[in-house]
């Protein structure tokens, strides 16, 4: 097992996909059993991000919500 921190970069990685979508979406598959860490401020962040895309036509509303 490995411990890997994730800024919001990583973890929006997770879920648009972009330039190294595959390898975070491998390094947070459960078979992997690594454990990813990440701080309380990456969710604002991440949230931020996702905001801003919409507004540049990136990516859609309902597929923001989607996620959680």
């Amino acid at each position: 097992m490995s411990i890997y921190y994730a800024d919001s970069s990583v973890l929006v990685k997770r879920h648009v996909l972009e330039n190294g979508s595959p390898w975070v979406q491998d390094l947070f598959d459960q078979s992997s059993e690594n454990a990813v860490v990440t701080s309380k401020v990456s969710m604002v962040e991440v949230l931020s991000e996702f905001y801003r895309r919409i507004q540049e036509n990136d990516i859609e509303l309902a597929d923001c919500l989607a996620l959680g």
